[in-house]
């Protein structure tokens, strides 16, 4: 047990020694920084840590943003391991609590927030229904999932297809699930990290001596969390922790993704508003920046022994693997070489990522239900390891390990730094993994052709052949090739002619 006084700093050291695996660390209602001492660093809960290696965790404040005392889990991001009892309890104590537990000197504790959310936040209320249908990823198999209750009806009659609940929420807001338990059996909660919370009212974890928070079958209850400014604009992961052995295999997970504040968010094909829906992509509009592209994948394995020690050694994938509950197997599709990747033989069954060259794009990777390090890749394009910061490392590949979300910001934008439309391959840098369906294509048009719906970021038309400028161009084109046409004729007619003598 880590045991700590609200406020009190703490620093956890991690060391990997005596194994062959890689691992995850996460902590429950805590943010740290993976640059402790760099303000441009972005806040996470879980960190990876390979072979050998160690690494220190700084986390500023006991009781995390939201100043509340209660217990939190910390523990392994990996479901095995979990399961196999590598976990914790963080315990961080009130003040005015009687413990054995010395105070750090010199240091006066803040008093424990009286509420999650600060006095006047906005406050989005959305109503969640946990429920079971058949998923592509389990070959059409039962699945669980997380699913908007306006959304239930058209999902379990199979109008809608099954995607990983997405929330979009603005920086500064109060947030309010009402989840009900739709489920035949076992009992379900709604557990989220990087945003505010009271852990025992709304953790979603029913840790050490906190109140019982999951909800049974047909019950429901009502979790608040706050998208503190503190650590501002986030992709929370949020997952299952009633059963946190079984149901996000199954599919109980989702994100809610903190945007900056004020913006508004519209449907990429409709321009609706989308404030309201649960979607992996929409368009961002910040009241005081350039309009960008947002789409969230979540990446799920669970074969804990390819790529080990254990013998025999394998070279497929065992178990299940998915991408926002799909895949797309390189054994299933025609053709041979590059050719297995070509969407017009065999269509594409994972999301497509659509955007305007020179578009901005924001895509969260999480990995809600991991066994292995997966190593995230998008060709033709790379992004800064801490946006902001002048001289920054640039990076065309990222490892993702279990319970990580991260945020990538294409630098240039769609089509990269160079500018150039067309097809770019997304997905897992391993190749058995790969291999088994993890991928996916990134489309960049050029302008838009028929029968695209997708709408452009900017007010002007984006539409192929309507652009005046096009238009124009190809006139001046007709004119420059007539003209050169003319000029060739005469000058083989000149030459054609008998030279006269002089």
């Amino acid at each position: 047990m880590i045991d700590a006084y609200l406020g009190d700093p703490v620093v956890v050291r991690l060391l990997v020694a005596g194994t062959n695996d890689v691992h995850t660390w996460h902590v429950d209602g805590h943010a740290f920084r993976t640059e402790p001492f760099s303000l441009l660093s972005a806040p996470t809960s879980t960190v990876h840590l390979g072979i050998s290696e160690r690494y220190d965790v700084t986390i500023p404040a006991a009781g995390g943003v939201q100043r509340m005392p209660g217990d939190y889990l910390y523990y392994s991001g990996r479901a095995l391991k979990l399961v196999e009892g590598s976990w914790g309890i963080l315990r961080v104590r009130d003040p005015a609590d009687a413990a054995t537990l010395r105070p750090l000197p010199g240091r006066a504790p803040p008093r424990p927030a009286e509420s999650v959310c600060a006095s006047g936040a906005p406050e989005r209320r959305f109503a969640v229904a946990a429920v079971e249908v058949p998923l592509p990823m389990l070959s059409a198999e039962r699945g669980r999932v997380f699913v908007l209750a306006g959304d239930e009806a058209a999902l379990v009659s199979g109008q809608r297809a099954p995607e990983p609940l997405v929330l979009h929420v603005n920086v500064g807001d109060c947030i309010r699930i009402e989840l009900a338990n739709h489920l035949p059996s076992g009992a379900v909660s709604f557990h989220t990290d990087m945003l505010a919370f009271d852990p025992r009212d709304s953790a979603g974890v029913s840790a050490g001596r906190n109140a019982t928070q999951a909800v049974a079958p047909g019950g429901s209850r009502v979790y608040t969390f706050f998208a503190h400014p503190t650590i501002g604009e986030a992709t929370a992961l949020v997952r299952d922790f009633a059963d946190a052995a079984r149901n996000p295999r199954l599919g109980l997970y989702g994100a809610i993704v903190v945007g900056p504040a004020g913006a508004t968010y519209t449907d990429p094909e409709t321009g609706t508003d989308a404030a309201a829906r649960s979607s992996w992509r929409v368009d961002v509009h910040p009241p005081e920046a350039r309009a960008y592209r947002d789409f969230a994948l979540f990446f799920e394995d669970e074969d804990a022994g390819i790529g080990t020690h254990r013998m025999p050694y394998t070279t497929a994938v065992e178990g299940v693997v998915g991408l926002n509950y799909r895949s797309a197997p390189l054994a299933e599709r025609t053709g041979n070489g590059a050719a297995l990747f070509d969407t017009t033989r065999t269509p594409l069954r994972t999301p497509l990522l659509e955007a305007l060259v020179g578009d901005a794009v924001r895509i969260h990777v999480l990995a809600p239900y991991s066994e292995q390090a997966q190593v995230f890749t998008l060709e033709g394009h790379r992004w800064p390891f801490e946006p902001g910061r002048q001289g920054t490392s640039m990076l065309s590949s990222v490892q993702v390990g279990g319970l990580e979300a991260i945020t990538l910001i294409l630098d240039g934008g769609a089509g990269g730094a160079a500018g150039l439309p067309g097809d770019y391959l997304y997905g897992d840098h391993r190749t058995p993994y790969r291999d088994a369906g993890l991928w996916g294509v990134f489309r960049v048009y050029r302008c838009l052709p028929e029968g695209v719906r997708l709408r452009s970021l900017a007010e002007a038309d984006a539409a192929c052949g309507t652009d005046l400028g096009v238009m124009l161009g190809v006139a001046v084109g007709i004119v420059v090739l007539g003209l050169l046409a003319g000029a060739t004729l005469a000058f083989r007619r000149r030459r054609a002619q008998p030279k006269q003598a002089g």
